[in-house]
């Protein structure tokens, strides 16, 4: 486990941390984001990188999704449709179209070049909170406060599967890598490994206390994180299902987690207003990114692991620097 030591500073050195300069091996306090997008009107609940990296999504409590360039900063398309917050979205791998999950109890799909709603699907009897699209572009997972994760069909708008288990809400699903398996995680304090192919549970990770908002899958799938209400942060072997680290530092929940390419740094966002870098090797916590107002529930990494994206209640959404 990694806590936060006790240092006590001199004006010096506190003046050196306020400039922004590395101390003890960490960046803090006034790591500043370059660029902040502000196209939405209300909090922002989900943020996503293109394929390429060139533009981003974000979507919010407007009930909008937008699409907006990562460079320049201007927004290329709005998506309405939906009639409530819209909680998740996701680029197909080819990036030609966009799925989102909204507070309205339905899936979305649209086309990117147009957009234009192509696919509305419904079954969820309440408030959608997630949503993945499979690496073949072909399916879509959803998650629900109604307790269950489905499985749809994107070409069909075909409920292909029903997964059911956990016992309270269902806050995240993600995609395996081979796109055979889903990964959930619930307030009921467990994360659930399953096969899409039979519906049924392989594995359940335990070990939070609390809530768990957050989950991802490590490049090589091998490895998975988690972060919840209890403010810690989890790494896991998903083989073994066995916890392999605990990670502290944040000061409320980590509702965002995101492993960068090199499968050896992971970031994370808090409702502490804040979003971290950390060494996964050791737990150790390597830049401290402040600027949000208020909380911070959305975070992506570019593909090539250079920038980071995260969305705020203060209607921001950040473009972030990160450290090769």
């Amino acid at each position: 486990m990694v806590r936060p030591g006790r240092v006590t500073l001199g004006s010096a050195m506190l003046a050196t941390i306020i400039l922004g300069v590395t101390l003890f091996g960490i960046a803090w306090a006034n790591s500043s984001e370059q660029r902040c997008f502000n196209g939405h009107e209300g909090p922002v609940l989900s943020v996503a990188f293109s394929p390429d990296g060139r533009t981003a999504l974000s979507a919010g409590w407007d009930m909008t999704v937008r699409l907006w360039d990562v460079e320049s900063l201007q927004e290329l398309r709005c998506f309405h449709g939906h009639n409530g917050p819209v909680s998740g979205v996701a680029f197909s791998p080819d990036g030609r179209f966009v799925v989102s999950g909204s507070w309205d109890q339905t899936l979305r799909l649209w086309a990117v070049d147009s957009g234009r709603e192509l696919r509305c699907f419904r079954g969820h009897g309440d408030l959608v909170k997630g949503i993945a699209i499979s690496p073949d572009g072909r399916r879509a997972l959803s998650c629900s406060w109604d307790r269950t994760v489905r499985l749809w069909d994107l070409g069909s708008g075909q409920e292909v599967r029903r997964l059911e288990g956990h016992t309270d809400k269902v806050t995240k699903v993600i995609f395996s890598l081979d796109g055979l398996h889903a990964l959930s995680a619930s307030p009921d304090q467990t994360m659930r490994l399953w096969d899409l192919q039979s519906g049924r549970v392989l594995r359940r990770l335990e070990g939070h206390t609390a809530i768990v908002y957050c989950i991802a899958i490590s490049a090589n799938g091998s490895q998975a994180v988690s972060g919840s209400l209890d403010k810690t942060i989890r790494l896991w072997n998903l083989e073994t299902g066995k916890e392999l680290r605990q990670i502290e530092g944040h000061a409320e929940s980590a509702n965002g987690v995101a492993f960068l390419p090199d499968q050896r740094r992971l970031l994370t966002a808090s409702l502490d207003k804040t979003v971290r870098l950390w060494d996964l090797e050791n737990g150790r916590q390597l830049q401290c990114f402040r600027g949000h107002t208020r909380w911070v529930p959305a975070l992506a990494v570019s593909p090539d692991g250079r920038q980071a994206l995260s969305g705020s209640y203060d209607g921001c959404v950040r473009v972030w620097p990160l450290p090769e």
